[in-house]
C-alpha cells in the first residue's frame, strides 16, 4: 500500500517537474524574444539613421552636381557668347558661296559722348568687305541656318569692331541684325561678322512691274519709316545729314543699305552705318525727318500694305504720296530718264506755256516737252496754292541787279548734274522778323477793280543788301485722283505717237526775289514800315496762263498798307537775264526797280513747271488700272447697268488690249496679268 502510493507519489512529482521544465523553458523563451525584440529596434532605428543620413548626403550630392553643371555651361558659355552675340569660330561656318563684292565705305566716326553717326572722307587705304553666304554649324538654334558672312581684313580692325558696336545699339525687325562675330584671334587674322540671311532690295523687286513694283516700294517706305522712329526713339537722332528736296527736309539712304529678308512673308532691313553695302554718298531712298510727317506718311500708306489691297488704291496712294515728291522712286521705276523732276523752262518768265495737270511727251532723251493734245476743259485739274509764311534769306555772290546775263562755260560745265534750285532753298534760311511783324506776313489783300488778289508782308525793320526771296507753288489737288482721271487719253496717245517719254505738268513754282539799297543822301526818307505786295497765281490765273498785262509787275514795295493800285515809277530792265537751275537749263528772269524814298529796290521774277517724268512701271499701273475699270463697266454694261463716271475713249481700249496681248489671244478682262510669269517664278536672291 505504502509502495502503490509512493509510486504516485513519485508519479505526480515527475509530472509537475516536466511541467516546470516546460514552464522555466517558456521563461527563457520569453525572455530571449523581449532580447531579440529590443535588438531589432536598436537596428530599425540604426537603419532609419542611416536612412536619414544618405537623404542629406543625396540632397548635398544633388547640390554639388548641379553647382559643377552650372559652372561648365557659364565657362562653356563665356567662350561662344559675348552679350547677346555668338562668337563664332571657323569650324562653326559652311562657306557657300561669295556673294558680289560691296563697294568700298567709308570711315564711320563716332564723337565722345554723342549718339551720332557721322560720315567722314579718308585717304587711308583699306582692304575689301568680302561677303559670303554660308550655312551655321554646330551653333545651337542656329544649326543648319543660311547666313551671310561679311570678311574683315586685318587691316579693318577699326572698321570691324565699329560695325560690331554699331550693331549692338539696337534691335529692330526693319534694321538688318547681327547674329555674332568671329572669336577673337591674332592681330594678323582676319575678323568676320555673321549677319542674318538677306539679298539686295534692288535683287529683289528687279523682277517686279506695275503695280506689284508700286505696292513693293511703298512697302519699303513704310518700314523706313518705322526704323528711323526707332532709332529717333534711342534718341540716334543724328542719322544721316539731312537733304533738302521740294519745300522739305528728309532722312536719305543708299539702295545698297536697303536688304530683303525672306523670312516671315518677307520684309525690308536697313543694313545701318558700317553694315551698310553700298556707299554712303549715294543717297537715292529718302523718307521724312520729322516725326510728324512720317506718322502722316505711315497712316497715308497703311491701307495699300496688304496684298489684298487693289490696283485703284495703290495707284492712287503712289501719286498721292510717293511718285510725285519722294526721290526713293528713281532708280526702282525702269524706262525713266535720269531726272524724276525736270523744269519746263518758258520763254516768257511771267507766263506757263502749258496748262496745270496737262500730259506732255517728250519724244527726245531731254526736257524738250509738248502737250500730248489739245487742251479738254473736262479733264480740267483742280490747284491748290501755298506760299512761304516769312520770306527766306539766300546767299548768293551777287545781287539780282549785278546778275550776269548767261552764266559761264565754266560755270555751267561744273554744273552739269547738279541740283543749284534745291541747293540754293536748302542753304536759305527764314528772315528773322519782330515780334510786331508776325501778324502782318502773308496776309491775303484784293487790289483794284478786278479783285485781283496779293500777299502783304510787313516789314518794320527793312533788310539792306540782302537778298529775300518769296515763294509760291501752285500744285494738283488731290494728284491720285487727278493723274488717275486724266490718264486715258494720255495713254492712247502715247501708245499710238511713240514718245520715250511722257510725263505730267504737276506744278507751276513762282520766285520773287527782292533787294534793298540805301541812298543815304536821298532827299526824303522813307516812313516805317513798308510793305511788300506780291500777286497771287491761284489756279484760275495759273489754269488761264496768267493772262494779263506782261509789263504789270508781280510784286512791288509800298509806303501804304492798303494802296488801290500798283505804285507808278516801276521801271523794266530790258536786258536779257536768266539764272542756273539745275543740269545744264536755265530759266529767265524779269527785273524791275522801284524807287521808294531813300531805297532802292531791284526785283526779279521767274516761273518754272515742274514736269513729273512717269517711268515704264508707272505707265504699266495706270493702264492697268484702266484695264480694271474697263472690266467693271463690260460687267455692268452685260448686267444692263452703266456708268457715266468713267467715260473712257475706246481707242485707249484697243492700245490697252494691244499692249497686254501682242498675238490678241489675251482677253481684254485681263489688265492684271501683266509680266505674271516674272510675278509666279521665284525670286532668286543669290541662295
Amino acid at each position: 500500500m505504502k509502495r502503490r502510493r509512493r509510486t504516485r507519489a513519485l508519479s505526480f512529482v515527475r509530472r509537475h517537474t516536466d511541467i516546470a521544465d516546460e514552464l522555466q523553458t517558456g521563461v527563457d523563451i520569453e525572455q530571449r524574444i523581449g532580447v531579440l525584440a529590443k535588438s531589432n529596434d536598436r537596428l530599425l532605428q540604426h537603419v532609419e539613421d542611416s536612412a536619414r543620413v544618405g537623404d542629406v548626403l543625396i540632397r548635398e550630392t544633388k547640390g554639388i552636381r548641379i553647382g559643377v553643371l552650372d559652372l561648365a555651361q557659364r565657362l562653356n558659355a563665356s567662350t561662344t557668347f559675348d552679350g547677346r552675340f555668338r562668337l563664332f569660330a571657323q569650324e562653326n561656318l559652311e562657306l557657300v558661296e561669295p556673294i558680289r563684292d560691296a563697294e568700298s565705305l567709308p570711315a564711320v566716326t563716332r564723337q565722345a559722348g554723342e549718339h551720332t553717326l557721322s560720315y567722314v572722307e579718308t585717304h587711308k587705304h583699306a582692304g575689301r568687305v568680302v561677303r559670303f553666304r554660308a550655312i551655321a554649324k554646330a551653333s545651337g538654334e542656329l544649326s543648319d541656318t543660311q547666313v551671310v558672312v561679311h570678311a574683315y581684313s586685318h587691316r579693318d580692325q577699326g572698321r570691324f569692331m565699329e560695325a560690331v558696336k554699331s550693331a549692338k545699339q539696337v534691335c529692330h525687325p526693319y534694321i538688318l541684325a547681327m547674329l555674332g562675330y568671329s572669336r577673337p584671334g591674332r592681330p594678323d587674322e582676319a575678323s568676320y561678322i555673321v549677319m542674318e540671311d538677306y539679298c539686295l532690295f534692288e535683287e529683289y523687286i528687279s523682277s517686279f512691274h506695275g503695280t506689284r513694283k508700286l505696292r513693293a516700294i511703298l512697302k519699303m517706305t513704310v518700314e523706313m519709316c518705322m526704323a528711323v522712329d526707332h532709332l529717333e526713339t534711342l534718341e540716334l537722332r543724328q542719322l544721316f545729314p539731312k537733304e533738302f528736296w521740294i519745300s522739305t527736309t528728309q532722312h536719305p539712304f543708299g539702295f545698297g543699305e536697303l536688304v530683303f529678308d525672306r523670312r516671315h512673308g518677307g520684309r525690308v532691313k536697313w543694313a545701318r552705318g558700317p553694315l551698310s553695302l553700298g556707299k554712303a554718298i549715294d543717297r537715292d531712298a529718302y523718307v521724312p525727318a520729322t516725326q510728324a510727317e512720317r506718322a502722316r506718311l505711315l497712316n497715308a500708306l497703311w491701307p495699300v500694305m496688304s496684298e489684298d489691297a487693289g490696283t485703284g488704291a495703290v495707284v492712287h496712294c503712289w501719286f498721292s504720296e510717293m511718285g510725285t515728291s519722294f526721290r526713293a522712286v528713281n532708280p526702282l521705276i525702269s524706262g525713266r530718264s535720269m531726272r524724276r523732276r525736270s523744269w519746263e523752262v518758258n520763254a516768257d518768265p511771267n507766263h506757263p506755256r502749258v496748262a496745270l495737270g496737262e500730259w506732255l511727251g517728250s519724244a527726245r532723251n531731254d526736257d524738250t516737252w509738248s502737250a500730248l493734245s489739245e487742251r479738254n476743259a473736262s479733264l480740267r485739274v483742280e490747284a491748290v496754292t501755298s506760299f512761304e509764311r516769312v520770306p527766306l534769306v539766300v546767299s548768293r555772290p551777287d545781287s539780282p541787279s549785278e546778275a550776269p546775263a548767261e552764266p559761264s562755260q565754266h560755270n555751267r560745265d561744273h554744273a552739269e548734274g547738279e541740283d543749284h534750285l534745291s541747293t540754293k532753298l536748302w542753304e536759305a534760311k527764314e528772315l528773322d522778323i519782330p515780334e510786331s511783324d508776325c501778324g502782318e506776313m502773308c496776309i491775303d489783300v484784293v487790289m483794284g477793280a478786278d479783285g485781283t488778289r496779293w500777299k502783304r508782308y510787313q516789314f518794320s525793320c527793312v533788310p539792306v543788301d540782302t537778298t529775300l526771296l518769296f515763294r509760291q507753288s501752285v500744285n494738283i489737288a488731290n494728284r491720285g485722283d487727278a493723274i488717275s482721271r486724266t490718264a486715258p487719253s494720255a495713254l492712247g496717245i502715247t501708245d499710238a505717237v511713240g514718245y520715250k517719254s511722257i510725263g505730267i505738268a504737276q506744278q507751276f513754282v513762282y520766285f520773287t526775289e527782292t533787294i534793298a539799297k540805301m541812298d543815304t543822301h536821298a532827299a526824303a526818307q522813307a516812313p516805317l514800315p513798308l510793305w511788300f505786295f506780291m500777286l497771287q497765281f491761284d489756279a484760275d490765273n495759273s489754269l488761264r496762263g496768267a493772262a494779263r498785262d506782261c509789263n504789270a509787275p508781280w510784286a512791288f514795295w509800298s509806303s501804304e498798307k492798303h494802296p488801290t493800285a500798283v505804285p507808278a515809277g516801276i521801271r523794266f530792265d530790258p536786258t536779257p537775264r536768266s539764272e542756273h537751275v539745275e543740269g545744264n537749263c536755265t530759266v529767265p528772269w524779269s527785273t524791275w526797280t522801284q524807287e521808294l524814298g531813300c531805297f532802292s529796290f531791284v526785283i526779279q521774277s521767274k516761273m518754272c513747271t515742274a514736269v513729273l517724268n512717269f517711268g515704264a512701271d508707272e505707265l504699266l499701273a495706270l493702264r492697268e488700272l484702266q484695264g480694271n475699270r474697263h472690266c467693271a463697266n463690260h460687267t455692268e454694261r452685260m448686267n444692263g447697268s452703266s456708268n457715266d463716271g468713267d467715260d473712257i475713249p475706246a481707242h485707249v481700249f484697243s492700245e490697252l488690249a494691244s499692249s497686254q496681248s501682242p498675238d490678241g489671244t489675251e482677253s481684254e478682262c485681263e489688265g492684271e496679268e501683266y509680266y505674271s510669269a516674272d510675278e509666279d517664278e521665284d525670286v532668286r536672291c543669290g541662295a
